[in-house]
């Protein structure tokens, strides 16, 4: 009987171990209902980020009182960190901002995802590859800040397969960052944003792309900057192109529309 019974207990152990290396290649987002224990380990590693502000150290800066994990993806025993920030927490998380990590649970290491960024309202989008890649970057938006003359803007995390750490994927005029909206912005005029954006396979290469459109007005001198383009990745290469051909302009736009109510789709 005592036999039967460390068999079956072998048996167990070895499925959990198959399971968990199975699953380990696999991108996931982990929630702490699925597995509080990962939830509590990382709350270990991260110990040192989430301890509150202390208000004297921390002067003129507002400090943070409440700190807390927000997200948690695991890919080959490495892991995206989202953690949150906010003043306190009876305040709306409406305003909180978040940092990114990237730790590599193998080599214990820890660091901030680069280049480095502060998100105010950080949103998904998708998961989608835009080259070969062991795993698909995360697509998200956020806004730069909340109380301003705000900018929302794109960007992803991708997986550095050399270095085993998640970074942001860096894309021509060496910015992280693709606008994809913005406030009314001050200068020599008031020029005001519309814009479309989109995520799809726009060249036939069955990776994807980013298509984005914006329409910047002047709203005492009327001049209107109208540019559609197209960021995409070329034999290992990023590459960021200015549609021109109208053909091409309208196609895109087309797709751009689909399901859109904004200034720049005119209904026919």
């Amino acid at each position: 009987m005592t036999h039967t019974f460390h068999a079956v207990t072998f048996i167990i152990l070895f499925l959990t171990s198959f399971v968990h290396a199975q699953t380990s290649q696999t991108f996931t987002w982990v929630t702490e209902k699925e597995d509080p224990q990962l939830y509590n380990k990382i709350r270990m590693v991260f110990k040192d980020e989430l301890q509150p502000d202390i208000p004297e150290r921390v002067k003129p800066i507002v400090p943070y009182s409440y700190k807390y994990i927000s997200k948690i993806a695991s890919f080959q025993n490495t892991y995206i960190v989202l953690i949150g920030y906010r003043e306190r927490e009876t305040v709306r998380k409406e305003y909180d901002h978040f940092i990114a990590f990237s730790y590599n649970a193998t080599n214990q290491t820890k660091r901030e995802i680069h280049p480095k960024g502060v998100y105010y309202q950080w949103s998904l989008l998708t998961q989608t590859l835009f080259e070969p890649s062991p795993t698909p970057d995360v697509v998200f938006k956020y806004f730069d800040c909340l109380e301003c003359e705000r900018v929302e803007l794109l960007s992803s995390f991708m997986f550095d397969q050399k270095e085993k750490m998640w970074k942001r994927r860096v894309w021509p005029d060496n910015s992280p960052d693709l606008l994809i909206g913005s406030d009314t912005q001050i200068g020599d005029d008031f020029w005001r944003y519309d814009c479309l954006y989109k995520i799809a396979d726009f060249n036939s290469d069955s990776f994807a792309d980013i298509a984005i459109r914006c329409r910047v007005t002047g709203e005492t001198t009327r001049k209107v900057r109208d540019e559609l383009l197209l960021y995409t990745i070329q034999k290992g290469n990023a590459k960021k192109i200015q549609v021109r051909d109208k053909k091409k302009v309208d196609q895109i736009s087309n797709v751009l529309c689909e399901g859109q109510n904004s200034p720049l789709c005119i209904a026919k």
